[in-house]
């Protein structure tokens, strides 16, 4: 019986053939595995508890990558109710760290946690971003968004994180970090009410000068006495005693002005990751 024996060459491509059908299989099941982390990282306005509109949601992503762009720090906004078993700050981190957030050698950003079921905010910082966002301007920024968010207006609050991020960003790239809320309407009235009240309060003064100089311009005799020695009879006073009676005092008291500071501190932590992050956070 004949047998007919395969050509060597037949075999090395068969066996070439087989590695490289295993090796794309490797690699179309590494991208499956990270596409999750892919389109995660691409997100910066996650919102699981759908507060935003997707009109909305493409506008602030839209703003957030010029932002990112110019400062070379990501910015992340997550609207997601508080997982069990973790802090806000827990969170955060986590969110932050293990979605490939963050920008250059030091992954720096900022990224935003709001949870409606419990009520909780927190921003957490990596990178640069902890010197950006200092402890006492994180405070203040919770003042802005708090405004918005205790009257559960969710889109309010979205666009004022991100508008607050440039403005952050740009003051510390100027050198001086913001550490408090800017100015609202009410805060200019109440300023300018106080300049009114001291204004009419001078003015009232130099009134009552200039009515009491013409009452003295108008008098018969040479004009008012320094003492009241002049109006005292040689004879029709006598002091026969005399007693020391306390009234009342008087305390004058200078606040001490306090040590200035050109932008705060911020204190960090390190989270599950190993990594280093600012933060800070409250209710609403």
């Amino acid at each position: 019986m004949h047998r007919t024996s395969q050509h060597p060459y037949s075999q090395t491509m068969l066996t070439r053939g087989l590695r490289l059908g295993a090796f794309f299989a490797l690699v179309l099941m590494a991208a499956i595995m990270l596409a999750p982390m892919a389109t995660a990282s691409t997100r910066h306005v996650v919102d699981d508890v759908n507060y935003i509109s997707p009109e909305l949601e493409q506008s602030l992503e839209t703003e957030i990558s010029r932002i990112s762009t110019r400062y070379g720090q990501d910015i992340v906004l997550l609207y997601a109710n508080l997982e069990s078993g973790k802090s806000p700050m827990e969170m955060a981190d986590d969110y932050f760290d293990y979605n490939g957030y963050g920008l250059g050698p030091d992954r720096s950003g900022v990224l935003l946690l709001v949870s409606p079921s419990t009520r909780d905010w927190w921003v957490s910082t990596r990178g640069d971003s902890i010197q950006t966002f200092t402890d006492q301007g994180i405070e203040a920024l919770g003042t802005v968004l708090k405004r918005d968010l205790s009257e559960d207006n969710w889109e309010g609050a979205a666009k004022s994180f991100v508008e607050q991020t440039e403005r952050y960003m740009k003051a510390a790239e100027e050198g001086h970090p913001i550490t408090s809320p800017p100015k609202t309407l009410k805060d200019w009235l109440l300023h300018s009410a106080g300049a009114l009240v001291v204004g009419v309060g001078g003015g009232v003064l130099a009134s009552r000068a200039a009515v009491k100089a013409l009452f003295v311009s108008k008098m018969t005799n040479e004009g008012l006495e320094p003492t009241a020695h002049s109006y005292v009879s040689d004879r029709g006073f006598a002091v026969t005693g005399g007693d020391d009676v306390f009234i009342t005092t008087n305390v004058s008291r200078t606040k001490r002005p306090e040590p200035s500071s050109s932008g705060g501190s911020s204190s960090t932590h390190t989270s599950s990751s190993g990594a280093t992050h600012g933060g800070g956070g409250g209710k609403f």
